[in-house]
């Protein structure tokens, strides 16, 4: 009796182990993309600031580094931190 009292006791750490580290992940998920959504919208910003310039000031927006090249670093070194 105390072998199977030891082999649940065992079985439910583990099921709640499993169930703690789908919660983590579905955190994680749920934060990467709010980081990818970011990003995306930091670079539409990017592009419609351009093209009101361009129409402001009756010139041509030549591409530039955006910020939005550093958000989505910032992004890519997040994924990989959660892979590590």
């Amino acid at each position: 009796k105390s072998t199977i009292t030891s082999l649940e006791r065992t079985a439910i750490e583990r099921v709640t182990l499993i169930e703690r580290c789908a919660t983590e992940a579905k955190l994680i998920d749920k934060s990467l993309q709010a980081e990818r959504d970011e990003a995306r919208v930091a670079e539409e910003r990017a592009e419609l600031h351009g093209e009101l310039s361009a129409m402001l000031y009756g010139i041509e927006a030549a591409p530039t580094a955006t910020p939005s090249d550093s958000a989505a670093d910032a992004v890519m070194a997040r994924v990989q931190a959660y892979r590590e």
